[in-house]
């Protein structure tokens, strides 16, 4: 686990810094705020899908048990996860609130994709760390699983 938090280290600065790109393109190719009208008329279907993007965004993560059984400090990690959801979330609403502002309603997802073509190369070229390392983390704790329960190691 010690070389998965460098891992995630970098994972979390490359998609930090193509979020960072994304608001900063989106706000300069945007030619003003966009106006929405708030009393649109919109399926049960895409209101169903909003509400439930939402939840799925802040669903716990399969790995939080695997990382907590292997901490040094137990009774610590209620600390650490607090801190990560703390600054998880408030990423989340500011790179939300700055996206919508810019694009409106048609934020395309992922939203990485709502950039000009372009920026939208290069926020997923700085994101490909990302989405290699949820990879590389995903499989850790997927094979470390059947090992130490499996085999009763743990």
């Amino acid at each position: 686990m010690e070389k998965v938090f460098w891992f995630a280290i970098t994972s979390f600065i490359s998609i930090f810094i193509a979020t960072v790109v994304l608001m900063a393109s989106v706000g300069v190719e945007a030619k003003g705020p966009i106006q929405n009208d708030v009393a649109r008329d919109e399926s049960f279907y895409k209101a169903f899908l909003a509400v439930t993007n939402i939840i799925f965004a802040y669903i716990a993560h399969v790995a939080y048990f695997g990382f907590v059984s292997e901490t040094q400090q137990p009774r610590d990690y209620p600390k650490s996860l607090a801190l990560l959801h703390i600054v998880e979330n408030t990423l989340y609403l500011v790179s939300a609130l700055v996206i919508y502002h810019f694009v409106g309603p048609d934020v395309k997802s992922p939203a990485l994709s709502s950039a000009g073509p372009l920026m939208r190369k290069v926020c997923y070229g700085i994101a490909i760390p990302t989405v290699l390392i949820a990879g590389v983390i995903a499989g850790h704790v997927a094979s470390f699983y059947p090992l130490a329960h499996g085999l009763g190691l743990h």
